[in-house]
Order: structure tokens, then sequence, then C-alpha cells
């Protein structure tokens, strides 16, 4: 009698796999888009703080030098009347913050026209 050698895999067993693995991909991404996103908002968060926190510093250090008269910085159309503010790091895609002559920061910042989030009282608002 012949004996017949069983090389690979049949049909059958290749789409059972296929469909398997399909599944797994299926409910795996499910679960990672909402962290992903949960962690873009985190991220834009934290730049919407240190934004923030920058422009109390340019506050304090144009005190320091002089009067100062108050400042608005537009990222929409990237106008920028403080003079000598920068800051590193993600930029807004919109909003407006204004610095007032007492140093009370406040508007919205937009990021990837996604996230925004208010500042009232130099105090970042999901």
């Amino acid at each position: 009698m012949i004996e017949l050698k069983k090389n690979g895999f049949t049909l059958i067993e290749l789409l059972a796999v296929i469909v398997i693995v399909g599944l797994l991909v299926v409910l795996v991404s499910s679960k990672v888009k909402p962290a992903v996103n949960d962690s873009s908002e985190a991220v834009n968060l934290a730049s919407a703080n240190n934004l923030v926190n920058a422009l109390e510093e340019y506050y304090f250090q144009a005190k320091l030098n002089g009067g100062f008269t108050g400042c608005n910085y537009n990222f929409s159309n990237n106008s920028n009347s403080c003079s000598g503010f920068s800051f590193s790091g993600s930029k807004p895609t919109g909003g407006v913050l204004s610095l007032s002559a007492d140093g009370v920061i406040s508007g919205n910042i937009i990021f990837d026209e996604q996230y925004e989030f208010t500042v009232s009282n130099n105090k970042v608002i999901e």
C-alpha cells in the first residue's frame, strides 16, 4: 500500500485560522481606540497647562522689566501681541488667549480641531 505524506494545511484549517485572527483583531482594536483617544486628550490638556504656565511666567518677567498692559495670542491666525513670548510644545491649531494687565489669563485653546479647552482665571478647564 502506498502511504501519502501530508505536507501543509488544508484550506479549511487555513480559513479557520484567518477567521480567528480577524476576530482577535476586531476585539483588540475596539479596546485600543478609546485608550489612544484618552491619551491624546491627556497630552493636549498637558500642553494647554504648559502654555498657561508659560504665559504666567511671561507676565511675571514683563512686570519685572517695567509696565505691562496686557496682550493677546490668536492661534487661529498666528497673531501674537505678547512681544517676545514663545513656548515649546504642541502648538494649538485655534483659539485665543488673553493676558490682562493684572496677570489673568482667559480664552480658549483648540488642538487638532478636536480638543477644545477653556482657560479662566489662569486655569485650564476641560
